[in-house]
Order: C-alpha cells, then structure tokens, then sequence
C-alpha cells in the first residue's frame, strides 16, 4: 500500500486525501488549522455567505422602482454573523465527516515540515512532534494573510481579510487600500450593506486586463463608491476617534 503524506487540508488537500484514498493509498492529511483551510474558513464560503445577504438586502431596496415597498427595512448584523458561521461550520462537519468515512484517511493537527523526500516531521499544537513516511508528499499549504509595509498597520481598526469576517457590526464607512479581488469582494459586501467606502488602487490592476478592469471600473460607480484611481496608501493614523 502507497503512503501518501499530505500537507494542507483545503481543497486541493482534503480532495486529494480522498481520491488517493478511493486508489487504496494510507493518506496522512496534516492541518495546522481546521479543515476546508482557507476556502471555507475564511475565504470563498464565509463571504458568499455575506454576499448573498448583501443580494437579497439589494434586490429588496430596488423592488421600490418595481412597486415592491418593505417597510422597516434593516440589518442585524449579528445574525448576518451567525449565519455565516453556520454556513462554515456545515461546510467544516461535511470534510470531517468524509474524512472519517475513509478508515485509510488520518487527519493529523499540527505544522508539517519537510525532513526530507520521504519523510515530514509534523509538530502539534502541544509541541510534541512526529516523524510520518511517505512514498509521496503532497504539498498543499494555500495562502495565509499578508499585510503591507505601511505606517500606521498596526493601529486598532486596521484589519485583515480574516478580521473582517469576525465582524459582528457594519461600519458606517470604510477604506479599502488594494482593489484586486479580495478588496473589490468586500468593496461589493459592504457598499451594500451600507457603508461609505473608498476605494484605494485600480480595480484588478494585476488580475485582469484592460477591459475587465475598466468593466468592473464601471460597476464600483454604480455601487457609489469613492474610487480613488492612481492613489496609494503611505500611512494610516488615528484622528477624531477615527483613522
């Protein structure tokens, strides 16, 4: 039987886990964090969730211009909060629940480091550590938050992608510096939700060509965003009780 190590349990490793499973390999699936990875923890699944409320608050707001009229129309963001956890959490025990189906699946919790071609040692949180063999080593480590070197970062208020989903209030306003895919997200999010944003950078100026730039220009003015185009941020600093 193939042993087969794999590092990273979102999913390009938790898929992986399984196929190599379903082909008879012994899978060690290390995660330092919780299963889904970033994907479902903090990326793709929680701001979806956010998303489709933002939607549904919108489509309720123009069925004014259709006759349609809500009164009382209001957000409670703790339950926009809590929903979005739920959503995560059935995601999270759906994974588990597959990887226990597999008996020749382990998942092992802690830091997977490479020892060499065929071994990784694996540290837990307790900070014991284990050596796992392997015939093959499946590297699957996804992405982590990175933040820029600019003046003022660490100031309270300053958040990260990963702190914004653990909001439990909507801002009144909001600014977002970098307009690639993660800032236009919750540009789209909270602009309709409500808050004022502006909008640092040019709209995908890494991710996409010209035109779709220019097309999704187009859409952060209709969403009555402050676009600040050829802008960067240098520094950030507390004033008024705000930054």
């Amino acid at each position: 039987m193939k042993r087969i190590v794999i590092i990273g349990a979102g999913p390009g490793g938790y898929e992986a886990a399984v196929r190599a499973a379903q082909l008879g390999a012994d899978v060690k699936l290390i995660e330092k964090n919780e299963l889904g990875g970033t994907c479902v923890n903090v990326g793709c699944i929680p701001t979806k969730a956010l998303w489709e409320v933002a939607r549904i608050r919108d489509d309720i707001t123009r069925g004014a211009d259709m006759g349609i009229h809500v009164k009382d129309l209001s957000l409670d963001p703790v339950g926009i909060y809590n929903r979005k956890n739920y959503v995560v959490n059935r995601m999270k025990g759906g994974i588990k629940f597959l990887m226990k189906s597999y008996p020749n699946i382990e998942v092992i919790k802690g830091i997977g480091k490479l020892k060499n071609k065929n071994t990784v040692t694996v540290t837990t949180e307790d900070g014991e550590t284990r050596d796992v063999e392997a015939d093959a080593i499946i590297i699957a480590t996804g992405s982590e938050v990175t933040m820029p070197e600019i003046e003022g970062i660490n100031l309270d208020g300053v958040m990260t992608s990963n702190d914004i989903l653990e909001l439990q209030e909507i801002p009144d306003s909001m600014v977002v510096i970098g307009s690639g895919v993660i800032g236009m997200e919750f540009t789209s999010i909270y602009s309709k939700f409500g808050t004022k944003i502006e909008l640092i950078g040019r709209v995908m100026a890494k991710q996409a060509d010209g035109e779709i730039s220019r097309k999704l220009e187009s859409l952060v003015d209709v969403l009555n965003v402050k676009f600040r185009k050829g802008y960067r941020a240098e520094k950030i600093e507390e004033k008024d009780d705000k930054l």
